[in-house]
């Protein structure tokens, strides 16, 4: 009945004893993205089943969340890596996320474990999950900004849609909790990595062919 759109919701973080890539990093933490409504869910969909909307508009998020408001700083250290657990509490908007200069190793996908892929963008869909590796290297100096894009578009090229839009949250890489925390992470164009490319961690191989297609064709109208 809409109660997690409505805040009834936690990370939930089972430790796998046999994780392959826990030797891999030195401290870890957990970005958890949403969108966020100023009504309640059971409201929204009242709104939205009405005869009134010909056109079957879903209901558009008010604002971004993460870490449920608190935001996210991680402390950022020369020669040490960070594993980031990106969980999407999200009712129905995508979120883009991009470090500032720093690739991200992803290494699971759904709580999947993956060969590692280099990443600069992640499009992480409602309750979707990443995890990922982030090393802070020699040439590091100063705070970088980080950023959290919403995108209510199914077609997420569309970028004339997303800026109009412009839910975005900035966070950082803080190397220096002194100097001041203002610069932020432009993205020009989202050229976010193809999951559908990520490959399972035993190296099982994909289905072989199958014995008989059955095709669905659905089509979408307006009332």
């Amino acid at each position: 009945m809409g109660q997690y759109p409505d805040g009834l919701r936690s990370p939930f973080i089972v430790n796998d004893p046999n994780d392959p890539y826990k030797g891999d990093y030195d401290e870890e933490y957990i970005l958890t993205v949403s969108d966020w409504y100023h009504d309640n869910s059971i409201t929204l969909m009242q709104n939205m089943l009405v005869t009134s909307n010909t056109r079957f508009l879903p209901p558009f998020p008010d604002s971004i969340l993460v870490n449920e408001g608190q935001g996210a700083r991680v402390n950022f250290v020369k020669g040490k890596t960070y594993r980031i657990r990106i969980i999407s509490f999200a009712a129905f908007a995508s979120a883009m996320v991009h470090f500032d200069s720093h690739t991200m190793s992803v290494i699971s996908n759904d709580a999947a474990y993956i060969q590692k892929q280099e990443a600069y963008q992640v499009r992480v869909a409602p309750a979707q999950r990443y995890d990922v590796l982030i090393s802070a290297i020699e040439r590091d100096s100063g705070n970088f900004p980080f950023l959290v894009t919403l995108d209510i578009n199914c077609d997420w090229t569309d970028s004339a849609a997303q800026l109009r839009w412009g839910l975005n949250y900035t966070g950082y890489l803080v190397m220096d909790a002194l100097q001041p925390l203002t610069n932020v992470d432009v993205v020009d164009k989202w050229q976010l990595v193809d999951d559908a490319h990520f490959k399972p961690y035993n190296r099982a191989p994909a289905y072989p062919s199958y014995d008989k297609l059955i095709q669905l064709d659905f089509e979408f109208c307006f009332d």
